[in-house]
């Protein structure tokens, strides 16, 4: 009897096993099946779609969005206290681009005070693709909203 028992405990351990690797499995293909779509391109209309309304969103006047080809705003504590721009400074220059940027930081500001908006650092050069597939080399730029 002994010897049977050893092999029931053989057989228990490896209908385990097999079951084991049967939700092994079956994790790895879902895991599979939600990280595929991720990968896959982009399409560029909706993203160049989706890159205009974020513009849009933080620069509701048509004028204030030329010569601006991204925009990002951070938030911290619900409020917007930093925006990453790409610009290209032969549509807009940096003084305008402050200016812009004043006006946005100055309408999330607490009543009674201003806001300001004040580079974090010297700007760099970037490359934006644009529509066409064509790249276009602007600066880039990080400025903090500040009250005043």
């Amino acid at each position: 009897m002994q010897k049977v028992d050893g092999l029931r405990d053989r057989d228990t351990q490896m209908e385990r096993r097999k079951g084991l690797t049967y939700c092994t499995i079956r994790f790895l293909g879902l895991a599979t099946m939600v990280a595929l779509p991720m990968c896959a391109p982009t399409d560029p209309a909706a993203y160049h779609a989706e890159r205009e309304a974020q513009i849009a969103e933080a620069f509701p006047d048509e004028a204030d969005r030329a010569g601006l080809y991204l925009v990002n705003p951070k938030r911290a504590g619900g409020f917007p206290s930093r925006l990453e721009i790409l610009y290209f400074p032969d549509e807009v220059t940096k003084s305008q681009l402050l200016s812009r940027a004043d006006r946005y930081c100055e309408g999330y500001a607490l009543q009674g005070a201003a806001g300001r908006a004040v580079p974090t650092g010297d700007d760099t050069s970037a490359v934006g693709t644009l529509e066409d597939g064509s790249q276009r080399t602007g600066r880039y730029v990080t400025l903090d909203c500040v009250i005043t």
